[in-house]
């Protein structure tokens, strides 16, 4: 069974070149016996006329010119092998004996008479059928070696025709494995647009795959503050009747799922997100509002150096997540209890200290990828970098010597 399209459209080519070629064999021959049979009946009916013009002029019947010719004046006189014939066929021009004898005759009107009759035993002049074996081995061979060459252009064209798709499906299986990015060559014509769909479709589905990969790693980091604060309010609960300001805690809490929860879907689905125009300074100072309870457990400093009032244009629920990332990361990983937030030249700044350079610091931005000494999923500044790049803005990380820089520049 044929597994490869190669072999298939090669098997295709092939047999119609192995089909192809018998068919003219088979017309070639044909063509040679048609000849000769012309041939000899050109002669034949030469000879005829040549006799009757000449008994015409002169009352005289001439013998053929042919020595393989004879004239009888009558059916009679014919060698017993061709008057069998005649009374199984009367008026047949071509005559095979079983000695092998192959004869072909016409009838001459010479006078009021029995027309005579103009026999030719043709035998020695059949030259396709008492071709030589040396010669019939010659013509063989040529008919393979050209069968065989027909054969080659036939397996070199299903070749090229196929490496198309060869290529194609190959380079899918190849980048299935190592790449979320899918990239295959273009080519003309119809196997160009196929390639060109397939590629353009395969990268939209690995672009869903991963932002639903993406939502569920995000869900999983952001919701475990305020589904910590649910978990101890309901502790209290069991212990004593829930106060104000707990239920105020869980109310809030509540609200931080639900919110987080559209932001994110936002991101993953990529939808159109409502941009606002929002101070900076204010924006910030709720973001740590809102880290308070955390950054007071941690008895953690937060120095904020914005002079000027600044408005940007920005969506504030995820621009509020992205303030809780940074001054997370900045909580989780500082060697002290300091962060400052300064903002300079259109960009916005977080920095603290650290007790070890981090090599690479690019790569935190990927998924996954976190510090030696971390101790969440590496999600925290991917999700960063997602959010900027929602958001058209650039990041940039820099680790120097005991301290630590994420620096975000604004659009103006």
């Amino acid at each position: 069974m044929m597994t490869s399209i190669k072999h298939r459209v090669f098997f295709y080519f092939g047999s119609f070149t192995v089909l192809l070629s018998l068919i003219f064999f088979g017309l070639l021959i044909l063509m040679a016996y048609m000849v000769e049979d012309e041939l000899i009946d050109k002669l034949l009916h030469t000879e005829a006329e040549n006799i009757r013009q000449h008994y015409q002029a002169n009352s005289t019947i001439i013998s053929p010119s042919y020595q393989f010719m004879r004239l009888y004046s009558n059916n009679n006189q014919l060698p017993e092998t061709v008057q069998a014939r005649l009374k199984i066929s009367p008026k047949a021009t071509e005559i095979f004996t079983a000695t092998d004898n192959h004869f072909h005759l016409t009838y001459i009107s010479l006078n009021q008479d029995t027309p005579h009759i103009l026999l030719a035993n043709v035998t020695p002049l059949l030259v396709v059928t008492n071709m030589s074996k040396n010669l019939s081995v010659v013509f063989t061979g040529v008919f393979c070696l050209f069968l065989l060459l027909a054969m080659f252009f036939a397996y070199k064209i299903s070749k090229q025709t196929v490496k198309p798709v060869i290529d194609l499906a190959h380079q899918l299986k190849l980048q299935q494995q190592e790449t979320e990015t899918y990239q295959f060559p273009h080519y003309p014509f119809e196997i160009g647009y196929l390639s060109k769909t397939l590629e353009e479709n395969l990268n939209k589905l690995q672009q869903a795959l991963n932002r639903e990969k993406h939502f569920t790693r995000d869900v999983s980091h952001e919701l475990r503050t305020p589904l910590t604060v649910l978990k101890n309010a309901i502790a209290l609960a069991e212990q004593r009747p829930l106060s104000q300001q707990d239920i105020n805690h869980i109310k809030k809490a509540n609200q931080d799922i639900e919110n987080t929860i559209n932001v994110l879907f936002m991101l993953a689905r990529t939808s159109s997100m409502n941009m606002e125009r929002c101070e900076l300074n204010s924006m910030i100072e709720q973001a740590i509002l809102n880290n308070y309870q955390t950054i007071e457990a941690h008895k953690m400093s937060i120095n904020v150096a914005i002079d000027e009032q600044v408005f940007i244009q920005t969506n504030p629920h995820l621009f509020k997540l992205l303030m809780n990332n940074l001054i997370n990361n900045a909580i989780e990983h500082s060697s002290e209890k300091l962060l400052n937030i300064e903002f300079k030249n259109n960009e916005l700044t977080f920095s603290n200290a650290l007790l070890s350079n981090v090599n690479e610091p690019e790569s935190l931005f990927k998924s996954g990828v976190k510090n030696e000494n971390s101790e969440g999923i590496g999600q925290g500044l991917f999700l960063i970098y997602r959010i900027v790049e929602v958001f058209n803005w650039s990041v940039n990380i820099q680790s120097q010597p005991q301290c630590f820089y994420i620096s975000i520049k604004l659009k103006n």
